[in-house]
């Protein structure tokens, strides 16, 4: 059902209230410019024109400890004075006890409920009653075949309590002297129902007051939270061409009317503030011996005048148009064919070439850049992530920065598959993983050798230089749309000595690529370390340096082979003493076991002829102990010589 206005004088009335109490305001500025962040901070720029001292401009509630924290307002005409806002709850506050504490009313019975107890005469078609208001009756149920049913007012008059039907065209007036009372308790429930609800959020007006008195144009701009952009791009493989596209919510309270709007990567620094609640600081109580005195607050605000300093400070944020991008991931930049993108600071920014329209509430999905990126089918292979398949990837080369995102690839065919991308530098080779290469069966295999490079004679020490090289090979056929095979080979604690192919190092890979030839692909990686040792010139010492030689694949160079082959003839004549020295000892330990039961046997016979024969035995014993110990002698002096002919070998070097 329908009603008439809330009170049937208000209609006028009310709007002569509030052309009492509000001054005439300049048009409300409109946003201009937007720079959108990926890190959910937003630029927002606004421009007004002032005919006066003063400019006024809502935004969004959850944005008000922003706006005091970052505006920066510049006018041609002069400084600002101040910056002026609600306290939060003094709307309320001023409404506490009147009929619209808790809410505006939106139709006539509404109204009358909170006006019961009030003077009041109720006029409808068949005259007019007037008396205190008690209260009102909801309207009842009504049935398919039942009349409408109206609320009820019940008003007490002198002498009897009457029933008004709350009817289409019923009229209110109230008792002479409380209209205006109702009218401003009215107009200020209507003010700050007004502010909460625009645009269908609650919003926030503040009033700047300005130096400046003609008329002319003032640009605002604020930092504060948005809804991040959110990237994509296509790649069409057919077309050779690379379209990003990020998708926009406006949530701003306003809508986007032709605005210049840029696009910003980057993480910020930014923090969330809370100036526009009351912080009240408790204070002690310090008792009636104080009364008599008032402490002055450490916290009151000096206002001042036009001549003198801001009320507000208005503080230059490091969140401006030209400091956005501070503690940001290093991009480049470069020119797209369309879209313009630049680095400031760090920060990659992309500039739409045409004004954006987008109403409050929307999302629209915006395509930001265009270029042709010349893309090629790469057959890749990653050790590190997956020992057994070979992809499918796209390589491709950006003269321009890109801001991380997900790419669906497109060919002629249809859909090939979708990849995650961390973003690139100007110039930069991209490859994307996008499908599995069936058929494609990687093969790798892995040759370890060792090469001597050098032996060296310093202060009586040797000096061996030896270089480890690993080869390893990866080779694979290749499907026929296939133009390059890319291995990511891994990086370990040798270096790259040479590859078959061109070579990007990665973080924890080579990323080797070779054209594809006959439809295989073939991939041949050297790397080396090279090993010193520092041994004593001594046979024991190059007898075992010999001995890991011989345990590897060692590859000896041509000038130092002569004097290896002649390392390995005297080792080999040691061993032939070592040999003939353990064979002495082995009789020696025998003749020893001998001797000592020959003379535990004489101690204990008394025959003379046995006694004799133990003591001959003896005699011959320690006669061939003797011949031992003299070919052992023989022997040490012999491997002495070979010492000296090793120092000797080596020193000539």
């Amino acid at each position: 059902m329908t009603f008439r206005p809330l009170i049937t004088v208000s209609a006028l009335a009310l709007t002569a209230c509030f052309a009492t109490m509000a001054p005439a305001q300049n048009a409300a500025p409109e946003i201009t410019g937007i720079e959108l962040g990926q890190a959910g901070v937003a630029l927002f720029t606004m421009v007004g024109q002032a005919t006066g001292p003063s400019l006024s401009f809502t935004v969004p509630q959850e944005a008000a400890s922003d706006i005091m924290a970052s505006l920066i307002v510049r006018d041609p005409s002069g400084a600002v004075i101040d910056l002026q806002t609600d306290t939060p709850g003094s709307t309320a506050a001023a409404l506490h006890g009147s009929p619209f504490e808790g809410g505006l009313p939106l139709d006539l019975p509404s109204l009358l409920g909170k006006l019961v107890g009030e003077q009041v005469t109720l006029m409808h078609a068949g005259g007019a009653v007037e008396g205190v208001l008690v209260g009102v009756r909801p309207a009842g149920p009504t049935g398919a075949n039942e009349k409408t049913q109206y609320p009820i007012a019940l008003v007490l008059q002198q002498s009897r309590l009457a029933q008004v039907v709350l009817s289409p065209g019923v009229q209110v007036d109230l008792a002479p002297g409380r209209s205006s009372e109702l009218f401003e308790d009215l107009a200020k429930a209507l003010t700050f129902k007004t502010a909460q609800q625009q645009a269908g959020r609650d919003m926030r007006r503040f009033d700047l007051t300005l130096q400046g008195t003609d008329t002319r144009d003032v640009a605002l701009s604020y930092v504060t939270e948005a809804p991040a952009w959110k990237n994509s791009y296509r790649l069409l493989l057919g077309e050779g061409r690379l379209q990003g596209w990020a998708a926009v919510e406006n949530l701003s309270g306003h809508d986007w009317d032709d605005i210049a709007l840029t696009l910003t990567t980057g993480s910020p620094v930014a923090y969330r503030s809370h100036l526009i609640a009351p912080r009240l600081i408790a204070r002690p109580d310090l008792g009636d011996q104080f009364s008599h005195g008032v402490a002055e607050s450490t916290h009151s605000t000096r206002k001042q005048g036009h001549g003198g300093g801001a009320l507000l400070s208005m503080m230059s944020s490091t969140h401006g148009a030209d400091t956005l991008g501070q503690h940001l991931d290093t991009l480049s930049s470069g020119a797209g064919q369309a879209f313009e993108a630049g680095q400031s600071n760090g920060i990659l920014r992309y500039d739409m070439p045409d004004g954006i329209d987008l109403a409050a509430g929307r999302t629209a999905n915006v395509m930001y850049l265009d270029a042709s990126v010349g893309p090629q089918i790469h057959a890749l292979y990653r050790p590190l992530q997956d020992s057994q398949s070979v992809l499918l990837a796209v390589g491709f080369q950006s003269e321009q920065a890109l801001a991380p995102g997900i790419i669906s690839v497109q060919d002629e065919g249809g859909f090939v598959g979708d990849a995650p991308f961390l973003g690139a530098i100007a110039g930069q080779d991209t490859l994307l993983p996008v499908a599995v290469a069936n058929g494609a069966d990687i093969v790798q295999e892995t040759h370890v050798e060792t090469r001597l490079q050098d032996l060296t004679v310093i202060g009586g020490k040797l000096f061996v230089s030896a270089l480890g090289q690993r080869t390893t090979t990866y080779s694979t056929p290749l499907p026929d749309h296939v133009s390059h095979l890319t291995v990511q080979h891994p990086i370990g604690n040798t270096e790259l000595h040479s590859t078959n192919g061109e070579v990007v190092r990665k973080m924890h890979t080579y990323e080797v690529t070779v054209p594809a030839q006959d439809g295989t692909g073939f991939v041949k990686v050297v790397e080396g370390a090279t090993a010193n040792r520092e041994l004593d010139l001594s046979l024991s010492a190059l007898g075992r340096l010999i001995s890991d030689m011989r345990g590897e694949d060692v590859i000896v160079p041509a000038h130092l082979a002569k004097t290896i082959d002649q390392v390995r003839t005297l080792l080999t004549r040691n061993k032939a003493l070592d040999d003939q020295r353990a064979e002495l000892e082995t009789r020696y330990d025998a003749l020893v076991a001998e001797q000592a039961r020959l003379r535990e046997n004489l101690e204990i016979v008394t025959q003379d002829t046995l006694r004799n024969r133990y003591t001959q035995a003896m005699s011959v014993t320690e006669t061939h102990i003797v011949g031992i110990f003299d070919q052992r002698e023989a022997l040490q002096q012999a491997q002495t010589a070979l010492d000296g002919e090793i120092q000797a070998l080596f020193e000539s070097l």
